[in-house]
């Protein structure tokens, strides 16, 4: 039997090899690079971000201004669902939905332009 040990505040697994507190630490949040006149809400609005923890990919924020049912942003490899999924959404306070491409584009559907809320999480495990 193998017991865990802790060397400078990381728990080390012997039988992992590597440190379990490394497992769990999320990449930084990342800007997206926005495509057909998609921009950040800003303000005091929280900006569109990505970012990775262990196989599940976090998206959070607003944007305005872009053109509907176009890709707003595209989510880079490695950071793409296995599968092409929807999401409920607001869209200028207008219940709307915001498609995943497995190819990671993101296109904002329905609602107004005005502000859409772009919230979502998902695995990248297969």
């Amino acid at each position: 039997m193998t017991i865990a040990s802790v060397t400078g505040g990381d728990i080390i697994d012997p039988a992992w090899g590597n440190s379990v507190a490394d497992a769990v630490n999320p990449s930084a949040w990342t800007a997206v690079t926005f495509q057909n006149s998609w921009q950040n809400f800003s303000g005091s609005y929280q900006s569109v971000q990505y970012r990775k923890v262990n196989d599940v990919v976090e998206v959070r924020g607003f944007m305005k201004s872009g053109t509907l049912d176009s890709t707003a942003f595209t989510l880079p490899a490695g950071f793409r669902p296995p599968s092409a999924f929807q999401i409920p959404s607001l869209g200028g306070g207008v219940f709307s939905k915001t498609i995943v491409q497995s190819d990671g584009d993101v296109i904002p559907s329905g609602g107004s332009t005005s502000y859409f809320s772009t919230v979502f999480t998902f695995s990248i495990s297969t």
